[in-house]
């Protein structure tokens, strides 16, 4: 069996101050058995891990980063970076998108990888679902667990997420997005890194 490392990816969730609750989807979906919980950043508030991610943090279970809305108690509990190694085989960096500008550009993006030896960077800030591979840099972004609007004219509108799959030398990723009450599959791509 190949070994694998599968995640839940989401964030921008803005709670409280533009969404009450993330989707009771996004909850079905987090109660599947995933090895981690990958946080983009502006959880706004920690009540949303305590209220709804608990399990995963009790487990050690949750990476992530703080976003540029977060408060001091989300600041306190995530870094600004994150750098991880799935498998022992490539370098992930989490990084809200705090400073590309324009919001969510590859080309930044990829050059904020590469300083840090990443191949692949989960991101957020736009509140657009995106995969993608630039240059040789594999870029995830899950859009916003709420779907609320931020300060990118692609932001989608709709609750997204995406579920991982790191495997030894390739990333399998799938984004959702809530139609009619429903998770659907928005964009699947499989990357070699």
């Amino acid at each position: 069996m190949i070994p694998r490392i599968r995640a839940l990816v989401c964030g921008d969730f803005h709670i409280p101050t533009r969404a009450e609750s993330p989707p009771p989807q996004l909850l079905e979906f987090a109660s599947e058995d995933f090895d981690l919980l990958i946080i983009t950043g502006d959880l706004v508030k920690w009540l949303v891990i305590e209220r709804w991610f608990w399990s995963y943090w009790k487990e050690g279970k949750i990476v992530g980063c703080v976003g540029n809305m977060d408060h001091a108690d989300v600041m306190k509990r995530f870094p600004e970076y994150y750098l991880f190694k799935p498998l022992k085989t490539y370098q992930v960096l989490v990084h809200h998108g705090t400073g590309i500008y324009p919001r969510g550009d590859p080309e930044q993006l990829s050059m904020l990888a590469r300083k840090h030896g990443a191949r692949v960077i989960i991101t957020g800030h736009t509140h657009a679902p995106a995969l993608l591979k630039h240059g040789d840099v594999v870029i995830v972004n899950p859009g916003s667990a709420t779907g609320v609007l931020g300060g990118s004219l692609s932001a989608l509108g709709k609750p997204s997420w995406a579920v991982v799959e790191f495997l030894p030398a390739r990333v399998k990723a799938t984004v959702y997005v809530l139609e009619d009450e429903e998770p659907r599959e928005y964009m699947k791509q499989e990357f070699h890194v």
